[in-house]
């Protein structure tokens, strides 16, 4: 049944688009069609009640119809999470996490795409299963009713990753979780089959029919990131007003969330912790400056996102310089 929540809100969202002369995207040869940023973000602002001015391409599809009471759900969903520090340092944390996936995705499609135009196809099923798994990671820990449960959600098996997802895609669409189901099986069977068992006839024949096209991957991974982006809005608008009280000692002094915040820059391995000092860095700038819930796009700052990319810079001169295309998943900036 649709409250008049809902109803209200998909009034405003066809009057936004009316005013703006927009026109949904309609799925072309089962690939999303981009559309003008700016016409989907002010409905879809208008939807989070978060102005982040993020340029939208990929939701015009479920914008009208499906989006409103998403977005409904989300913001209540947030809402009522707990007001305690705890609570407020992991919700700091996580979009940080989603922020993390979508970079690690981008970077492997973009060596995907170098890759593939260099006839280099031997990396095709392995950065595409990867490439969708981080993106789906990404969203998974933007979806508030996914618990943190100390930490296990960090170490989550990639059939649980698939599942939670699937599901909350289908409260969008049941198409779009068919689509991300049939995605996700074959693109893992496409690397399970080259990681154990290695066809002798590589990505000809069967094979090349049965593996998606990494392009049909992308498409819906844009899709994907642009809900967490819908996601962290509608997080960003609930709890964006929570701080850390890092004044108070007794959450200096505080176990629990001094163990939460160290999830930002070490690394528990089978070996031994490792710390990153460019995650404690950006841990610093983040507690130091909003010291709060931020969405995505607004936590993907310049220089967070050049030193990301910058570390996958290799080169040894301007001739052996090889750009990534760090657009080719998210907006970052």
């Amino acid at each position: 049944m649709i409250t008049e929540e809902v109803a209200s809100r998909q009034r405003h969202v066809k009057t936004t688009m009316e005013h703006f002369n927009f026109v949904p995207s309609p799925y072309h040869n089962g690939q999303l069609e981009p559309s003008p940023g700016w016409m989907q973000t002010k409905a879809i602002n208008a939807l989070t009640r978060c102005d982040s001015s993020y340029p939208y391409k990929w939701l015009g599809p479920f914008l009208e119809l499906m989006l409103p009471e998403h977005c409904r759900r989300m913001l209540h969903q947030f809402g009522a999470l707990p007001q305690t520090s705890v609570v407020t340092a992991e919700w700091i944390l996580r979009p940080y996490l989603a922020l993390k996936m979508l970079i690690a995705a981008t970077i492997m499609f973009s060596s995907l795409k170098y890759a593939t135009a260099k006839g280099l196809r031997i990396v095709e099923p392995y950065l595409s299963y990867y490439a969708l798994l981080n993106t789906t990671r990404a969203l998974m820990f933007c979806i508030p009713s996914i618990g943190w449960n100390d930490g296990e959600l960090l170490s989550a098996r990639h059939s649980k990753i698939a599942n939670v997802t699937t599901t909350h895609l289908r409260a969008i669409d049941d198409q779009l979780a068919a689509r991300h189901e049939e995605l996700w099986k074959k693109s893992l069977m496409a690397r399970e089959l080259f990681s154990y068992r290695f066809p002798a006839k590589g990505l000809r024949g069967e094979i090349s029919d049965i593996m998606p096209e990494w392009k049909d991957v992308l498409s819906h991974a844009r899709l994907l990131a642009e809900i967490a982006q819908v996601n962290s809005e509608c997080l960003d608008d609930t709890c964006g007003n929570r701080k850390l009280p890092l004044d108070d000692p007794k959450f200096v002094d505080d176990d629990e969330s001094n163990d939460l915040l160290r999830t930002f820059y070490l690394y528990e391995h089978k070996t031994a912790p490792i710390a990153d000092d460019d995650d404690y860095y950006r841990l610093g700038r983040i507690i130091n400056g909003p010291n709060s819930p931020q969405n995505l796009f607004h936590l993907a700052t310049d220089g967070l996102i050049e030193d990301a990319f910058g570390c996958w810079d290799f080169s040894t001169d301007a001739a052996d310089y090889r750009p990534l295309d760090e657009d080719i998943l998210f907006d970052f900036c």
